[in-house]
């Protein structure tokens, strides 16, 4: 739950003395008390973030998707990906739960992360077990601003090497498939129209182990160093496999 900082301002009221004994004392006239006025809401991290990680093995470059209500979804170009539920306090933030996922989606460690935040950066610390496994420093993308609009990302997709696809309708809704016969049918939705981060859902089935119901974030961006067009990166999982792809139109 985002917290208030209220700043308590001191009111300091002065008076001004009269002269000598013969004269009457100069009346005093209070000044009029200040409301101590509260300081702004912090403004909680939104949007899209790039920057690093770094841990035993070496440093990673990072990308993040925070929704308005404190999701986070961060891919990692190792392959890796995490997702946490953050809470606010001042200009610290806090996420109890976070799942991590490796290489081919599955689940490998929970723990947790700390750290703090200014209107376009979030720095931080994840923990397993009580003990730090990595830091991160992440900045507010520009494409944050773009917003998000159904109109500008319906239409259809694939990976790049054409392994899966789906057709987005004008509503949000879409199906696909992939070459391993696994089936999807989900829906993206705007969070806010000034924010380039939508909510994401998707039903798998035909697909073993990995059919279920999974949620998310996604975005329509260009992320990767060699995209020579935006695509629809989407990161979702349902507590045990995690799906992060970018697919374009």
């Amino acid at each position: 739950m985002k917290k208030l900082s209220v700043l308590a301002l001191s009111v300091i009221l002065t008076a001004c003395g009269g002269g000598g004994s013969s004269s009457s004392p100069t009346p005093t006239t209070p000044t009029t008390p200040s409301t101590p006025t509260p300081a702004p809401d912090p403004v909680q991290p939104v949007g899209i973030y790039t920057g690093t990680s770094s841990n035993d093995t070496g440093n990673y470059e990072i990308a993040a998707l925070i929704s308005p209500d404190g999701e986070i979804r961060l891919i990692v170009d190792d392959g890796t990906q995490y997702t946490a539920n953050m809470t606010i306090d001042g200009s610290t933030f806090a996420a109890e739960t976070v799942l991590g996922f490796d290489f081919y989606g599955e689940l490998f460690a929970t723990g947790s992360a700390s750290g703090t935040f200014t209107d376009d950066t979030i720095t931080g610390e994840t923990f397993v077990n009580d003990v730090k496994v990595d830091d991160f420093t992440a900045t507010k993308d520009d494409q944050t601003d773009d917003g998000a609009d159904l109109a500008t990302i319906t239409g259809n997709y694939s990976t790049f090497n054409g392994a899966a696809s789906f057709g987005l309708d004008s509503d949000g809704h879409y199906t696909g498939s992939n070459t391993d016969g696994c089936i999807f049918e989900g829906d993206i939705t705007v969070i806010d129209s000034d924010v380039n981060v939508y909510r994401a859902e998707m039903d798998v089935t035909s697909c073993g182990e990995y059919s279920g119901h999974y949620n998310g974030l996604a975005t329509y961006a260009f992320l990767f160093d060699d995209d020579e067009s935006r695509s629809l990166v989407i990161q979702l999982d349902n507590g045990i496999y995690s799906i992060s792809d970018a697919l374009y139109k």
